[in-house]
Parts: structure tokens; C-alpha cells; sequence
């Protein structure tokens, strides 16, 4: 936690706003709830306004802690649940978008992340409920949508 807190700090000291941690996936699935909530919390608590996106990883995860993962993010006060860090398997599929966007009560967002390589896959994500996504594949989808 002091890692990341020292991070983010020092990325907003020089002009970052929106920051992206990891949960701490091995303590998550240790059942350590609410060490992983606390962090998130600290994190937000301590981000001077700025904009907390939470990697949940789906890729190494259930159904089942896909949903609680995203319920444990918005309980904690961050502004997304973000699918992957796109280092780990897929990350942003259709389906898991909208299993986190069911798990989600609030005005807690979603960042899809991980996978998205073509423009029919980045409207399907949209479609499913994802409000940003991130892909290295942007020139790719760019090309595709000045095609059509």
C-alpha cells in the first residue's frame, strides 16, 4: 500500500489526474476483503480528487468474484472498475462488461482493457456497457472507422 500511495502521489505531484491501480488480486483471493477494500479506500481517501480506476484483472477471476471484485470497487469509493492491465489472458469481453455493469449500483464506472483490437469488438464492448476503454490498437480501429 505505501508503494502505491507513494506512486500516486508522485504522479499527481507532476500532473497526473486520473490514476490506475491494481487490486490486490492474491489477497482477494485469499478472502482478504477487507485488506483489499482498505487499500482501495486509502487510495481514493488520499488522491486529492482525482480519478481512481481499480484493475480487477478478470482474466484470473470467476463469475463470481468478477461480481464481488466490482462490488467491493464501488463500495470503496472509486470512480471505475477497470477489466485488465492487458499483461495477464483476455480482459475486455462483452460478457464480463456486463456482468460488472449487473454488479453495479451506483454511478461507478467501467473501463474495458485487455483485447480490443477491431472496431466491431470495441462497439460491442460499448455496447455492453462499458463507458471508456483502453487499447494499444487505436490507429487499427481509427483505420476501420475512416473505412466505413
Amino acid at each position: 500500500t505505501l508503494n502505491k500511495m507513494y506512486e500516486m502521489d508522485t504522479s499527481i505531484k507532476y500532473g497526473a489526474t486520473e490514476i490506475d491501480m491494481v487490486m490486490n488480486i492474491g489477497y482477494f483471493k485469499d478472502g482478504k476483503f477487507e485488506y483489499v477494500s482498505d487499500e482501495i479506500s486509502r487510495m481514493v481517501q488520499n488522491a486529492q480528487g482525482n480519478i481512481i480506476k481499480v484493475i480487477i484483472e478478470t482474466g484470473l477471476l470467476s463469475k463470481e468474484e468478477i461480481q464481488n471484485a466490482s462490488k467491493l470497487v464501488e463500495e470503496s469509493g472509486a470512480h471505475f472498475v477497470k477489466t485488465s492491465t492487458g499483461f495477464s489472458f483476455f480482459g475486455a469481453l462483452p460478457e464480463t462488461i456486463k456482468l460488472i455493469k449487473k454488479s453495479l449500483l451506483s454511478t461507478t464506472q467501467i473501463k474495458a482493457s485487455g483485447g480490443i483490437t477491431s472496431l466491431k469488438q470495441l462497439r460491442e464492448i460499448l455496447d455492453a456497457g462499458s463507458n471508456r476503454i483502453g487499447t494499444s490498437s487505436s490507429v487499427i480501429i481509427m483505420k476501420e472507422l475512416s473505412d466505413n
